[in-house]
């Protein structure tokens, strides 16, 4: 229903295909260190019954898995082990933390159509610790730019397909639905 003082009613209602499967979606998600950010995420993925989560966090010198955190458990990244993922969530991680080997891997499954979420973290050097690595040109900025750490803004730019997806559709006129996204301050 529409609510008061609600800018547009238009994006209340929406119709979309939605492919319901009795499997659950499997995650990967890998922390470059265990804060309560990791903790709080892992809590969100645990709650939605419709996902499989992988969840590996760098303790020290070692990975753990969250779900067996006495285990040490190196993340295996190649094509065969990420073929099965249909997202992975990657943490205030930093470049060194994996082989150049599995950066590549990673960047190589996006490709392919793989969904990758990366959050900067509260470490200092956000994003820019991610610089140099094999999926660093697959974020939406450049990491060796210093954006993206906190210290400037971001400018909303929705691509052309993001633009056309259900979540992001305001305004079903598209140069209108544009015009909405631009007029977002910076992040």
């Amino acid at each position: 229903p529409d609510a008061a003082g609600e800018y547009t009613a238009i994006n209340n209602r929406r119709m979309f295909a939605l492919d319901v499967r009795e499997e659950k979606s499997r995650v990967l998600f890998l922390s470059g260190s265990l804060t309560w950010d990791t903790t709080f995420l892992k809590r969100v993925f645990d709650a939605d019954s419709s996902l499989s989560v992988t969840a590996l966090a760098r303790l020290g010198s070692s990975w753990r898995n969250l779900n067996r955190p006495t285990v040490p458990e190196r993340p295996s990244l190649d094509s065969g082990t990420l073929g099965p993922y249909a997202l992975i969530v990657l943490m205030d991680m930093d470049g060194s933390q994996l082989p150049a080997s599995d950066w590549s891997a990673i960047a190589d499954w996006v490709h392919r159509g793989g969904g990758l979420l990366v959050f900067g973290g509260g470490s200092p050097g956000g994003l820019g610790r991610l610089a140099g690595t094999a999926i660093a040109p697959l974020l939406p900025v450049d990491p060796s730019s210093g954006g993206g750490n906190g210290s400037t803004g971001i400018v909303v730019e929705l691509s052309a397909a993001g633009g056309r997806h259900p979540v992001a559709v305001v305004d079903e006129n598209e140069t209108a639905n544009a015009t909405l996204w631009m007029d977002l301050p910076p992040l």
